[in-house]
């Protein structure tokens, strides 16, 4: 469990890293999308994302019985726009995310021993590994979003325990490819864009043995600042 654990730190670092540092030249390709509809998008200075991960799932084989039942949220605002009207191209990011909830019970019981394994979140603040970027035309054709967290968690066993961690990512790491991100085409009206999607994935109790369903759904929205709440003079 423990190089598991350290794959997957590794498999998030790497992909943050490959879609941070995509250089401007890659989007100098110019975009279809009509462009009244796309200087919509990319005239925001700042995105508000809002994404929910969820699973229930179920594993039993020769060895073993594993359940996991899971909720997780997060919300990123995305500034630091780079832009460029001549190529039809808006990219912003954020390096961690504003709020963050999880609620993880991942149990493994094994039928040699009827030993007990329990995966928990500890409800935690969320750990520096998280981070989200957003771009809209040049090569996507729409938009294109990728975003992650970390959360802190518990191992426990009547004979060991130990910290440990849950992440999650929007993109789908165990197949990879042109097609692992979330992304897809601008709304026709509006500026809000809504997505959802479902990835396999391997995590705690199941691990490589059994890929969970991961269910993804998330929304995107010009941040609107509210007033400041100014107290109104006595008569």
């Amino acid at each position: 469990m423990m190089g598991s654990e350290i794959r997957k730190v590794l498999m998030t670092s790497v992909l943050f890293a490959l879609i941070c540092m995509t250089p401007a030249a890659a989007f100098a390709q110019g975009s279809n999308i009509p462009v009244v509809n796309l200087k919509t998008f990319t005239a925001v200075e700042t995105w508000q994302l809002d994404i929910t991960w969820h699973a229930k799932d179920q594993f039993e084989d020769d060895n073993s019985i594993g359940t996991l039942e899971m909720t997780g949220t997060a919300r990123f605002i995305l500034g630091g726009r780079e832009k460029s009207d001549k190529y039809g191209w808006a990219k912003w990011h954020v390096e961690k995310a504003q709020s963050a909830n999880l609620t993880y019970t991942g149990v493994l019981i094994n039928k040699n021993d009827h030993s007990r394994t329990e995966w928990k979140s500890t409800g935690g603040a969320p750990l520096s590994a998280t981070g989200a970027t957003l771009q809209v035309g040049a090569t996507t054709q729409g938009y294109r979003m990728n975003a992650g967290v970390a959360f802190p968690a518990k191992v426990t066993n009547p004979i060991y325990s130990f910290d440990s961690l849950v992440a999650l990512v929007t993109a789908d790491v165990i197949n990879g490819g042109p097609n692992s991100f979330c992304e897809g085409p601008l709304p026709a009206s509006g500026d809000t864009i809504h997505g959802s999607r479902v990835n396999p994935y391997e995590t705690f109790p199941f691990d490589s043995r059994h890929r969970t369903r991961m269910g993804i759904t998330y929304v995107m929205q010009p941040l609107v600042e509210l007033a400041p709440l100014v107290p109104q003079k006595q008569k």
